[in-house]
């Protein structure tokens, strides 16, 4: 490997690379393998591991191009061209990548390796790119996924792709002679495509014998071309149902189907309003007095576009006994002949912290081992396509193929069971939007559904083998050498020193996932269905979890230990990196989170790893409709960070360094602003180039000889920022105005924790205490505080401030009501209308939220009015004024 800097060091295409990330977050991805949280897109995993192992060129070789008039760097195009989807499968642009990595590495294949290869995709790129790759995990789900991305096909080709989908359509055949009677057609053709339950409880009104259904919305079908809804009404003391809407009986005008049972956390009677706090309905839970009720059956017929939905009717109960009194049988059937409970039986951990557990809630709910997270008809779908994967193993064996390739194709059926097992759970939910079945895992959490959706298994068993060979069949084709896959914890790498050329990695954030818990909802199935073709990976009753780099609160002293030990294994991992790295190597790490502690954990850890930060490049890569953007400061960039394995400088002098990062981050932060990030996202991108400065120095200490570490970095750019902000909006001494624009920008609209909160006022010189109350912006929530919008913010509140940002508020609840003369004559008090104050601080907030926020929409309709309303603002101040005494 040469000593010249990489691309990456230099400079790098992150607006293109940033929207080929949010193209490919959902298409064209490796997803149908298997589910795996926080996967890396492929197109900036490839880019940015090119520009990490392609040299800069030379001064003298450089000729900028010019495109769309400017000028740019030769590689910077081929790069932003590089991380398309489409030219990822093109032969030229893939030789032409391979030949650049293998001229700057003097003509061999550079080692590559991710230590934490979770889904896979980072080694994929590498190995896309012509490396010879290594890729680990310490959770045995990640290393099947990832043998079967990075190993499998390219070890045995076409004919793998061949024989998963020949075994697969056997499979699905004798699955659907076993289950077609559990599944009925109706009687015009129509196939059961859903159907959607409740989970009940009885009413606690001792005059009320309601059995109340858990319902979110009642809403069956919301969209343009549809509204349907099931409305409640009484009958016989009772809670019974119509369906009412687009093609059923008209929707009362008095129904809004948006309105539940259920409305944060809290149950309501429909009958007698009677309510059921959160706490007491986990109690009845807890106690058992919970059921189920099937509300309503949605109907689809092949090849015709479009749903239909009915009401149970007792076929359907008949049906569902009959699938009940089937599992009996088989389940004890299997267990006289393999030996365990085919159903999982293990527990579900029943987890209480404020770490990455946070995430898992169902034990909160009498649900207490794995099966029950699955209705009998489901249970009797899954045990009986595991049944069918091992016969087939079995047949496959008898058929002379090879142990290692039999267990091969065996794994995929597995993993296909597995992508199954999430769209067949009773945690799987109904979007009336589209009319579609979520799947379990539609963000890295498992909180407890109330109405859940069940899918035909046998058209979703289907699905899923479609979207299982699809990716394999792409995978099949790449024709390069397979990685070198091993199940080992980062913090030991089972390697020699100064093995690799490159170390690319997307390392655990803070407490953002709790993989290994999340991944045992996976591993009692494929363990029942491949375990014991992997008794390395799959002996244990669990996936390992005592070596997890999660920060957890449920480990021994709570939030401080747990943030700790994320800090100590992190660091351990980084050591372990910077040992396995050639003298002349080079690491990329991929980080993002949201919170200080999340940030400082990293930094220390990088700090005292030995490892030095020589870039930082922030990549958007989210769309911003993912579920929960709307809700939460929502966190787009993912923070790709360079380093290096070079000698840092003893120690730095604390006000040196300050200059030092200050001037770094002006030319950063403007440059990363025209780029379009904002908000959080700037932020966090600040940090990771402050890590490049604080990053050259062992130590960094004041004039009174104290350690200055992450935390003191952090408030360093926070500083920065500040200024910034306040450079961009032209706000100069208005210290409640930049405590808004600095908590739109890192906190958005979402409920923050009062330290952190606590932290930010103190930044800009103001006491929370002496500012929250009635009639403020900020408000105290319990133990959380929250910035108030306009639209949430009063009039009489604000009419007599002189806080700028209270009168930007107040302008825009006098715009939004119409009351367009007011509006204008408070913008002609001091002419505030007509200058640039005001108008700019509207369009810094407008950019730090997200478009489907309410304030947003109300702040860019404003400033679209722009030029009248401050003609109108002029021809008021030109006005003469009436009884003006000389």
């Amino acid at each position: 490997m040469s000593d010249n800097k990489r691309i990456i060091e230099v400079a790098f295409p992150v607006e293109e690379v940033s929207e080929q990330g949010r193209r490919d977050k959902y298409k064209h991805q490796i997803t149908g393998i298997h589910t795996w949280w926080a996967r890396r897109p492929l197109g900036p995993s490839r880019a940015t591991a090119y520009a990490a192992l392609v040299d800069n060129p030379r001064s003298n070789e450089i000729n900028l191009t010019r495109n769309n008039n400017t000028l740019r760097p030769p590689k910077h195009d081929f790069i932003a061209e590089l991380s398309k989807w489409e030219n990822a499968l093109k032969p030229l642009w893939i030789q032409q990548a391979r030949e650049d990595v293998l001229e700057s590495h003097g003509g061999r294949p550079p080692k590559v390796l991710d230590p934490f290869g979770g889904g896979g995709s980072i080694p994929l790129e590498a190995q896309r790119l012509g490396c010879e790759t290594y890729s680990c995990d310490l959770n045995p789900i990640a290393v099947i996924i990832q043998k079967c991305t990075l190993e499998f096909p390219q070890k045995y080709g076409q004919r793998l792709h061949d024989d998963v989908k020949k075994w697969g359509y056997q499979i699905l055949e004798r699955l659907t002679e076993e289950l077609a009677p559990f599944y009925p057609q109706e009687p015009d053709g129509s196939d059961i495509f859903t159907y959607i339950w409740a989970r009940t409880l009885p009413c606690q009104n001792f005059h009320c014998d309601a059995v109340i259904p858990l319902v979110k919305k009642f809403w069956l079908a919301k969209n343009e071309k549809k509204k349907i809804a099931l409305f409640p009404y009484e009958k016989d003391g009772q809670i019974a149902f119509r369906i009412v809407g687009t093609t059923h009986e008209a929707m009362p005008i008095d129904f809004n189907p948006g309105e539940g049972t259920v409305t944060n956390g809290i149950v309501t009677c429909p009958l007698c309003n009677t309510t059921i706090p959160s706490k007491e309905k986990q109690v009845l839970f807890q106690k058992r007095k919970s059921g189920e009720r099937l509300l309503s059956v949605v109907l689809q017929r092949r090849g015709i576009p479009g749903k239909h939905y009915r009401l149970p009717r007792e076929k359907d109960k008949t049906v569902f006994s009959h699938a009940q009194r089937k599992l009996s049988e088989k389940r004890e059937f299997l267990i006289e002949n393999w030996g365990f409970d085919p159903v999982p039986d293990e527990p579900i951990p029943k987890l209480k912290g404020q770490g990455a557990e946070r995430a898992i809630a169902i034990h909160n709910y009498n649900l207490n081992v794995y099966g029950e997270l699955f209705n009998a008809r489901q249970q009797l779908a899954l045990i009986s396509l595991t049944e069918k994967i091992k016969n087939v193993h079995s047949e496959m064996i008898a058929q002379d193929y090879k142990v290692d390739y039999a267990r091969t194709v065996s794994t995929y059926l597995g993993l296909w069971l597995n992508q199954i097992v999430d769209n067949l759970s009773n945690l799987c939910t109904w979007t009336n939007t589209s009319e579609t079945l979520g799947h379990v895992f539609g963000r890295a959490a498992q909180p407890m559904v109330w109405d859940y959706a069940e899918a035909n298994a046998l058209r979703k068993a289907e699905d899923r083998l479609k979207t299982l060979l699809k990716p394999l069949k792409h995978l099949v084709q790449m024709s390069v050498k397979p990685s070198v896959v091993q199940q080992a914890s980062s913090t030991l790498l089972p390697y020699s020193d100064d093995t690799f050329d490159a170390v690319v990695t997307d390392p655990p954030y803070y407490d953002n996932v709790p993989y290994a818990y999340l991944s045992d909802f996976f591993y009692v199935w494929f363990k029942r269905s491949n375990g014991k073709l992997y008794p390395e990976f799959f002996d244990e009753l669990m996936t390992p979890k005592d070596d997890e780099i999660v920060m957890y609160g449920h480990r021994g002293g709570g939030v401080a230990a747990g943030k700790q030990f994320f800090e100590d294994r992190l660091s351990k991992a980084f050591r372990e990196i910077h040992r396995v790295l050639k003298p002349n190597g080079i690491a990329v790490i991929v980080y993002a989170h949201k919170s200080t502690e999340g940030w400082e954990t990293l930094i220390n850890a990088l700090l005292d790893s030995g490892l030095v930060i020589t870039g930082a490049w922030p990549i958007d890569t989210e769309m911003k409709s993912r579920l929960r953007a709307m809700d939460s400061a929502a966190l787009a960039s993912s923070i790709y960070m360079v380093a290096r394995k070079r000698k840092r400088e003893a120690y730095g002098l604390y006000q040196d360094v300050k200059k030092e990062l200050e001037d770094h981050l002006k030319q950063k932060l403007f440059t990363l602003w025209e780029s379009g990030f904002s908000g959080a996202d700037l932020f966090i991108a600040a940090i990771g180039s402050g890590i490049e400065v604080f990053g050259k120095y062992k130590q960094v200490i004041d004039d009174n000889d104290t350690d200055i570490r992450a935390d003191g970095m952090i408030a360093d750019i926070r500083e920065i920022l500040e200024r910034f902000d306040g450079e961009q909006a032209g706000v100069a001494g208005t210290k409640l105005t930049r405590f808004y624009l600095r908590w739109r920008r890192e906190h958005a609209e979402k409920l923050v924790i009062f330290n952190d909160a606590h932290e930010l006022a103190l930044s800009v010189g103001i006491e929370l205490k002496d500012e929250w109350g009635e009639g403020s912006f900020i408000q105290q929530e319990k133990t959380n505080v929250r910035v108030l919008g306009p639209q949430e913010r009063e009039q009489k509140d604000l009419c007599k401030s002189e806080e700028l940002i209270d009168i930007l508020h107040h302008v825009l609840l006098l715009w939004r009501s119409g009351n367009r003369p007011e509006m204008i004559k408070c913008l002609s008090k001091d002419s505030i209308g007509l200058s640039e104050l005001i108008w700019n601080v509207a369009q810094q907030i407008s950019k730090t939220l997200s478009t489907e926020s309410q304030e947003r929409q109300w702040l860019d309709g404003w400033l679209a009015d722009r030029t009248t309303i401050q003609r109108e603002v002029q021809n008021l101040l030109e006005q003469p004024e009436e009884g003006k005494l000389f």
